[in-house]
């Protein structure tokens, strides 16, 4: 009506307002139609989303279920190796569930032995393979212990280093993951696959976790070897100890109270015969009697001095000198200015003292020599023990290489006795020239 109102004929106002409807309803449809196309965008994004996340945790799930195994390897033994063939185990596992790769993957773990890198353990390598020793300098081998980090090579076979293995010619893509702890690195990882592109970030963070409880294992079997080491060097030095404590009562106290006893006897037999001369072989039984009393309290001495723990290091030392001299033609000439020996604890006195009497020991029994000194003295920094005789000296070298096949450790214990207090030794000596030892420790 309003268009009719307006002067339009009536037919004319009906088809445009139709013209209209059809537009609105066209509109509408067009609106309906992308806002489904929409929705289903979204939803699909929303699915998507889903469908990762889960998949997401699916992965952290295996990774920490396989974690857990190697942990639990790791927990049951002090076994290093068994804990790096677990992890090779482990690794080829997870990379069949989470890359689903179907084939066997090629798994190498390299220690360090000296400078060099040897194979400790593997997965399909051949015999000859596994006697391979490389320097980890090149190719993604040095790369991964530089960095400390995963190095990544897509073609292992022309790796300069790698290449050496015949089991990396057949695969694809390789990882080298260090096992590295703090600044200490123990070797490398390096795992192999057939397929290319498979050691995708999850992996990757699976294989880190893998190796830093290899890490751990290595750490750990490196501290029980070393306890089971200076245990067995304890037991040798007790054992080595008890060794001389008896040819030291053998050679001197034994033989004293044996010949007492027989002179004893020669007594008995005199006085039926000649009952002036008993009163003079008691003399000499009364003397040899004193002497041996002398030697084995000087053995007490030197095997628990307790004015050591008392006293200190330098009255312990004169002690020592005064109570040697009963018994040995040495002189020992002490130089050691009072309170020298207040910078010390009393367990690095005790290893000074020990030190010292070895080194004064090895001047009387194979020197020979007339004359030995001990010199004492401390700066701010270091304090210094020296003994030095004039006797016949020796060749160092000579007797260090032969060192461990004469059945004594006295030099031995002095150099491990040395390191114990953060000190070092030096033994200063030739052939007729008389030695010098010099004990040098790092004060706090």
């Amino acid at each position: 009506l309003g268009l009719i109102n307006q002067g339009i004929p009536p037919g004319e106002a009906v088809i445009a307002r139709v013209g209209d409807a059809a537009v609105l309803l066209v509109a509408g449809l067009m609106t309906g139609l992308v806002g489904q196309r929409m929705q289903r965008r979204v939803a699909l994004a929303i699915q998507a989303e889903k469908t990762e996340e889960l998949r997401r945790l699916r992965s952290r799930h295996q990774q920490s279920r396989l974690i857990f195994e190697l942990a639990s390897t790791l927990s049951a033994t002090l076994n290093y190796q068994r804990v790096l063939e677990a992890m090779l185990d482990v690794s080829e596992i997870g990379l069949r569930e989470l890359a689903q790769q179907v084939g066997h993957q090629v798994g190498i773990v390299l220690l360090f032995h000296g400078p060099d890198l040897h194979v400790a353990t593997s997965r399909h390598l051949t015999r000859r393979d596994e006697q391979a020793v490389l320097q980890g300098r090149e190719g993604v081998i040095a790369q991964a212990l530089m960095s400390a980090e995963p190095a990544l090579s897509n073609d292992p076979g022309r790796d300069p280093e790698l290449g050496r293995f015949a089991a990396m010619h057949r695969c694809h893509q390789a990882v080298a993951m260090p096992l590295r702890a703090g600044f200490e690195s123990f070797g490398v990882v390096v795992f192999g696959s057939p397929v290319a592109d498979v050691y995708s970030a999850d992996y990757q963070d699976l294989l880190v976790a893998l190796c830093n409880q290899a890490v751990v294992a290595l750490q750990n079997a490196r501290l029980y070897q070393s306890l089971i080491e200076e245990k067995e060097r304890i037991v040798e030095v007790e054992e080595n100890a008890r060794k001389s404590l008896a040819r030291d009562l053998h050679d001197g106290p034994t033989q004293s109270i044996a010949a007492i006893a027989m002179r004893v006897n020669y007594a008995r037999s005199v006085m039926e015969q000649d009952p002036g001369e008993v009163a003079e072989e008691l003399a000499r039984i009364e003397d040899l009697a004193r002497k041996t009393t002398k030697e084995i309290r000087h053995m007490l001495f030197t095997l628990r001095p307790l004015i050591l723990e008392t006293q200190g290091l330098r009255a312990a030392l004169d002690q020592y000198i005064v109570k040697r001299a009963e018994t040995d033609p040495q002189a020992i000439h002490l130089e050691a200015p009072e309170g020298v020996d207040q910078v010390l604890s009393k367990d690095v006195q005790g290893v000074v003292f020990y030190i010292i009497e070895e080194a004064i020991g090895n001047a009387g029994k194979h020197a020979r020599a007339d004359n030995i000194w001990v010199r004492l003295s401390q700066d701010d920094e270091t304090f210094t023990a020296q003994i030095e005789d004039d006797g016949r000296g020796f060749d160092l070298d000579a007797i260090l290489e032969g060192y461990s096949r004469r059945g004594s450790l006295g030099m031995t214990n002095m150099y491990e006795r040395a390191e114990l207090v953060n000190g070092t030794l030096n033994i200063d000596t030739s052939v007729e020239s008389g030695t010098c030892v010099t004990l040098t420790i790092a004060l706090e």
